[in-house]
This record gives structure tokens, C-alpha cells and sequence, in this order.
């Protein structure tokens, strides 16, 4: 495969977009690089991580139900072997997960690819990787940002209104008397009231794993969908903040189905 020949500097790391177009990132990744594993043969190592829960179940193959527990662990991992992190990105809002593949497999994976190089060593190449997970996804919010229109300093002050660590918080709710009710009321009558607080929920939203469900929300209020619409966008964003992934997968289901 010819690749893009768009690279990223990180200190003494070349990083390459194999795949995928710089200027518009898609939030779903594929970040490899090559090291010599303990039987002294080449390895491939990559991490494959996403901003969508129900997206990552899917491919990475694992129940939803299992994928919080698993989830959790590869972060413990992450925070365990890497000395330090680019804090403007918190990849808790990203799902990861680590593999080893054949270099053949790489391209079994439709989604932006980044390659950070060969190492000699395994944890070198992982580091490579956390580093390039930063890199890409700094951007890739940036990009939300520019295209919303969206000041990420007010959208992480708009986050702040609720706590999202915790689970019993009725984040469906919330949003639904907050935004989704004054939106369907100055959706016909106030342009600008719409507008304003249609920004302010993809701001609310941008940095977190609710992202794509808030734009659909948005746009489905905006495009006047049946309220049962609505309802599951609403239900299915409540689901993945409280980590139930299984009840999200099945909603999008029912999504998919409407």
C-alpha cells in the first residue's frame, strides 16, 4: 500500500498517517510500530482505541458487559508503564486496547493508521505509542473544535457541570432539562437561543465519549426526528455514562433499526 506521507515530530519520534487524511481525522485509530521481541524475531505491537464505546466493543470483539473491567485494566497499565503523559488529553474518554498483530493484519483495519516507527525494545515501542495516542488525538479534538465552532477552554468549563466519575448522576436528565427541552422549544420561534444552546451541548460534549451521540442529538432535534428518536439518543448517552455498554449497544441497535 503507498502511504500518506504525512508525518508528526514528537521529540526523537517519527510519526507517519499511514492511512487516513491529516485535516480530518476520523477519532478512530490504529497506532503501531515495529520492536524485536524477547525470542529476538520482529514484532508488530499496536493499540487500537476510539472515542466511540460501542464502536471499540465491536472491534475489538468483546462483550459489553465485559469491556468496563477490561477497560479499566489496560488504563492501570497505561498509568503503570508510561513515566509520563501530555495532560491536554485525557485518555480516559478514549477507549484502548493493546494487541500484537502480523503486519499483515494492518490493513484489516478501516480507520486512520499511524505508524511511530521500529524499536529495539517492546517498551520503547509502547511509549512510542502512548505518545502518538496523544499527538493524534490533541488534533483530532482540535479539528471538533474548529469545525463546531467550539473554544475547548469554555467546553472543558461546560464539562464541569457535573461530575462525570460519578455513575449515579442521571446524566439523561440532565441533558434533556438542560438543553434538549429549551432547544425543542426555540427550535421554531428563536433562532439564535437555538443555536446558542445547540453549541453549547457539542461543547458540553466534545472531549468525552458522549461526543458523537451529543452531534446526533443535536441534529436530530434540529432536523425535527420522532420524539422516540430523540428519547434513545438520550437513553444511550445516559447508558455509556454509566458505563453500561451492554444497554448501549442495544440501543444503537435500536437506532440503526428506526
Amino acid at each position: 500500500m503507498e502511504r500518506f506521507l504525512n508525518f508528526l515530530v514528537f521529540s526523537t519520534i517519527m510519526i507517519e498517517l499511514a492511512h487516513g487524511d491529516l485535516n480530518n481525522l476520523e477519532g478512530r485509530v490504529l497506532i503501531y510500530g515495529g520492536y524485536i521481541n524477547r525470542d529476538g524475531e520482529p514484532a508488530v505491537m499496536a493499540a487500537y482505541a476510539s472515542t466511540d464505546i460501542v464502536d471499540f466493543a465491536e472491534r475489538v470483539g468483546m462483550d459489553p458487559d465485559e469491556l468496563k473491567q477490561e477497560q479499566d485494566s489496560e488504563l492501570e497499565a497505561i498509568d503503570a508503564q508510561t513515566e509520563s503523559r501530555n495532560e491536554d488529553v485525557d485518555i480516559e474518554k478514549v477507549s484502548v486496547s493493546f494487541t500484537n498483530l502480523r503486519e499483515d493484519d494492518i490493513e484489516d483495519y478501516d480507520c486512520d493508521r499511524l505508524y511511530v516507527s521500529d524499536w529495539v525494545s517492546g517498551n520503547n515501542c509502547h511509549t512510542a505509542i502512548m505518545a502518538g495516542m496523544d499527538i493524534y488525538f490533541s488534533r483530532y479534538y482540535e479539528q471538533l473544535a474548529e469545525k463546531h465552532r467550539i473554544n475547548l477552554s469554555e467546553a472543558h468549563r461546560s464539562l464541569a457541570k457535573y461530575d462525570p466519575s460519578d455513575k449515579s448522576v442521571d446524566l439523561g436528565a440532565f441533558i434533556s432539562k438542560i438543553f434538549v427541552t429549551p432547544m425543542f422549544f426555540y427550535r421554531d420561534r428563536d433562532a439564535k437561543n437555538f443555536e446558542d444552546l445547540r453549541e453549547e451541548l457539542i461543547a458540553y460534549g466534545i472531549a468525552s465519549q458522549i461526543f458523537n451521540d451529543v452531534l446526533a442529538l443535536c441534529n436530530a432535534v434540529e432536523a425535527q426526528a420522532p420524539a422516540d428518536v430523540v428519547e434513545l439518543i438520550i437513553a444511550k448517552i445516559d447508558a455509556i455514562h454509566r458505563a453500561d455498554y451492554e444497554r448501549a449497544a442495544e440501543l444503537t441497535k435500536q437506532l440503526q433499526i428506526d
